[in-house]
């Protein structure tokens, strides 16, 4: 294209074809997956071959327990994934909005409170693939 004093421009580029993402709920899903089998991976590495009964009654229902209490609260400005047992804890939070001026869309932040995130880095993105590669465990991100 040749503009109006005859120099020739770029063709203005076409943006990158973005990636596919997941709506915010398959993405907490898959998140809380990852820590339910993170949870998992913990109470088998103590199991062993001769392990009573009620050893291993007792790790099937701390799992359950476990997996059953991994909720999460939607707020205005992040989502809060807390255990709940016996007592309630804060294990993350996920940035829920878009205009964030130092987080993205569905970073993972460490609880400093029950009611607030650490704001000093992310742990991790809801939306990426790889969890194992975060900070983020059954205990908290």
């Amino acid at each position: 294209m040749v503009n109006w004093s005859g120099v020739k421009e770029k063709a203005a580029e076409k943006p990158a074809a973005e990636k596919e993402v997941l709506p915010i709920d398959e993405a907490l899903e898959k998140y809380k997956d990852y820590i339910k089998r993170d949870y998992k991976r913990f109470s088998y590495s103590s199991a062993k071959a001769n392990d009573t009964d009620f050893q291993k009654e007792h790790r099937e229902k701390s799992m359950k327990a476990f997996n059953d209490g991994l909720i999460h609260e939607v707020g205005k400005k992040y989502i809060k994934i807390v255990k709940t047992d016996n007592q309630s804890s804060v294990h993350s939070f996920v940035v829920n909005v878009h205009n964030d001026k130092q987080f993205k869309y569905g970073d993972i932040l460490k609880a400093a409170s029950w009611a607030a995130p650490a704001r000093n880095f992310a742990r991790g993105n809801v939306f990426e693939s790889d969890f194992a590669m975060t900070t983020v465990s059954w205990c908290g991100a």
